[in-house]
């Protein structure tokens, strides 16, 4: 999840192709949209409240908890699981006002 807010924050810059007025971009970060999570650390998301403090221009998404409560140790997040995750983004995505939007995972 870091890398990918990283790569979005310089992605999409005021004034830039994407973003036709000089305004910053609404970027939002969704706990629906990421790896598959469990018994490895890369998967395992940080802080919240840390990553808030480095990106404040990115909204995170208030059912994001804290800590990364969803990785386990011992478990697997099963592919199943992760098409219902995705899904339920996907009905979430439709529902959204914007015409235009990027996103990164």
């Amino acid at each position: 999840l870091t890398r990918c807010l990283q790569t979005a924050s310089l992605a999409f810059l005021p004034g830039d192709q994407y973003c036709k007025d000089l305004s910053e971009p609404t970027m939002a970060c969704m706990e629906l949209v990421r790896e598959a999570y469990g018994m490895t650390y890369p998967d395992r998301r940080r802080n919240k409240t840390m990553l808030q403090s480095s990106w404040p221009m990115i909204h995170f998404d208030p059912s994001m908890s804290v800590e990364d409560e969803l990785w386990k140790l011992t478990e697997r997040e099963t592919v199943p699981d992760v098409v219902q995750r995705v899904n339920e983004f996907l009905h979430w995505l439709i529902q959204r006002p914007e015409t235009n939007m990027q996103w990164y995972h």
